[in-house]
């Protein structure tokens, strides 16, 4: 009888556990699952997307926190001006974006070019050491950039390269052993309200402002690329912003389910928060139409699957159909592991559209 009793309860508890989640990873998966977005890109018309544009970009300037309201002065400041061998110029400048802090920068102008000249900003990803790889500028070190920016400079673009928050010489403050500077810049945005990708989105707006200071430069004719965070960025970016008329997004289209609940691919500079409340990554892509976009993927990227990034595009595509404008943008596979990049298109990309 004892016996009995003891199976009987030894049974009802497991039935009660074998019913309960435990699983924080699990639990984040149920909830994605069970999530209805309250605003995903479904128009059907050209009306539709324009109500759905105003309402989501709404919500999306939200979830970066409090971004600042007011442009303070750039006071800007050439630190150096260095003559290449290649036929360019490389200009290090120094720009203020909020009263408070700076951002460096690297700016390559091809010598030929003094006037009305077509522009991009370079956004970088998780390096050592900022924007000075993606320059050629290695003080001797090992470069791990997977860009080299000159390379589009001298194709007669004007490049600008600058440090994100928490990258290069923008790092002091951040290197804690035992701690990922990307989270820990969350933890103490977070202390004040603030959010580390809505602090770098708008570092972005005022370089462009910055840009459309430089006679060299003509504003109707800025785009934008990066590849990992920089693709991040360089999707956000435009999708806010529209003096961006063209970007090319690398090694990043994905969903939010895929890289960031499944794999934790994501970083503390990558949240929108509560983005998933609203839509998904394909929703965010979705304000950059009707400008051009290109997107990038590549075919052994263990952060952001290719199978993810196809689906999502399938998303945008169907929108820039919707629209009439099915050429405007597109999606390549790139074969290698993550960081890959196929440059070719990327220059016939910018020499179509820019």
């Amino acid at each position: 009888m004892i016996k009995r009793d003891f199976r009987n309860l030894f049974l009802f508890v497991v039935g009660v556990l074998v019913r309960r989640n435990l699983s924080t990873g699990e639990y984040f998966l149920i909830k994605y699952q069970k999530m209805k977005f309250k605003l995903p890109c479904t128009a059907e018309t050209i009306e539709e997307w324009k109500h759905w544009r105003a309402a989501f970009k709404e919500k999306l300037r939200e979830m970066l926190l409090d971004m600042p309201e007011e442009r303070c002065p750039l006071d800007p400041i050439i630190l150096e001006q260095v003559e290449l061998e290649d036929g360019l110029i490389r200009e290090k400048i120094i720009f203020n974006s909020e009263p408070e802090m700076a951002v460096p920068a690297y700016l390559f102008i091809p010598t030929n070019v003094d006037s009305e000249g077509r522009t991009l900003i370079y956004h970088q990803g998780h390096t050592l050491y900022g924007k000075d790889g993606y320059a050629g500028v290695t003080h001797g070190r090992r470069n791990d950039a997977s860009f080299d920016c000159r390379r589009l400079a001298r194709e007669g673009f004007i490049i600008l390269v600058p440090d994100f928050r928490g990258f290069g010489e923008r790092e002091i403050g951040l290197k804690l052993e035992n701690r990922d500077k990307c989270d820990l810049i969350l933890d103490k945005s977070l202390l004040f309200g603030l959010n580390p990708l809505g602090m770098n989105i708008w570092d972005m707006m005022r370089a462009i402002d910055y840009l459309t200071t430089r006679k060299e430069v003509d504003p109707e004719r800025i785009g934008c690329l990066g590849s990992s965070y920089g693709g991040t960025i360089s999707l956000f970016l435009p999708a806010l912003d529209e003096r961006i008329k063209v970007t090319v997004v690398a090694n990043y289209l994905s969903s939010f389910k895929a890289f960031a609940l499944e794999l934790s691919g994501i970083c503390g500079q990558q949240i929108p928060i509560g983005i998933l409340k609203y839509g998904e990554m394909w929703d965010v892509a979705c304000l950059i139409a009707p400008r051009p976009a290109l997107y990038m993927s590549s075919t052994q990227d263990e952060i952001f699957p290719l199978e993810a990034a196809r689906e999502a595009f399938k998303h945008i595509q169907r929108l820039y159909n919707v629209l009439g404008i099915p050429d405007r943008t597109a999606h390549i596979e790139v074969e290698g592991p993550h960081g890959s990049w196929d440059y070719k298109s990327v220059v016939e990309w910018f020499n179509k559209w820019l």
